[in-house]
């Protein structure tokens, strides 16, 4: 019985330090396995809360005025914000893209979304993914749910929607413009111009899918 109460006990010690090794980021910044794969299964088991989406977005939108970082929403929350005035329900994530000039910027600034009770994720910079094709992307977690900053630039690769290898970011950058502006409640968030939303999701874009409310139709 003893030895199977040390047993149980190693175990768990084991368990603890592994989930609490940090493995990647930056020294000083690194993530962890517990910050990395449970906001997943939260996602999986619980669902998003489109509540603590609201409140993420409305804390990352404060950081980046303070520090005069300019930014617009994608993909899918830019969807959900165009289309409903909402994050979209069972969204996992929220979707942020800045400028690769402000890279450095927000790198310098990580402390500060950790005393906000953001908790790093990725760091993925200048990191290639699933190919030779790198992109430059910084995910938090706060309260179990994501939030994905991806830098996009000319000549740049990035992530839309479900690409995995990512492609050339130059294919939507040019229908971005003109911005617009979308609100989620009294909040006011910039968004891409709906060609950028026809892009990514079809010329039927306005209408909600039931399986997979946000997912591309590209090829």
């Amino acid at each position: 019985m003893r030895k199977q109460c040390f047993i149980v006990v190693s175990l768990l010690i084991v368990i603890g330090i592994l989930i609490n090794l940090e493995i990647i980021g930056p020294k000083g910044h690194k993530t962890s396995l517990y910050n990395r794969s449970m906001p997943n299964l939260y996602a999986k088991v619980v669902g998003a809360d489109r509540k603590i989406h609201r409140e993420n977005l409305a804390i990352i939108d404060e950081i980046m005025k303070k520090y005069e970082i300019d930014y617009n929403l994608s993909c899918g929350t830019a969807l959900g914000v165009r289309r409903e005035g909402e994050i979209i329900e069972g969204d996992e994530d929220v979707d942020i893209e800045i400028d690769i000039k402000y890279l450095d910027k927000v790198k310098e600034i990580i402390d500060y979304f950790k005393k906000n009770e953001f908790q790093l994720v990725r760091y993925w910079v200048d990191t290639p993914l699933n190919s030779k094709k790198k992109i430059n992307l910084i995910s938090f977690h706060r309260n179990l749910h994501y939030v994905d900053i991806e830098f996009s630039g000319e000549d740049m690769n990035c992530i839309t929607v479900n690409d995995n290898p990512p492609r050339g970011c130059d294919e939507f950058l040019k229908l971005k413009e003109p911005y617009q502006y979308g609100k989620i409640g009294n909040m006011e968030y910039k968004i891409p111009s709906d060609k950028y939303l026809e892009y990514l999701y079809g010329e039927d874009w306005m209408i909600p899918r039931k399986k997979k409310p946000h997912d591309t139709k590209r090829d």
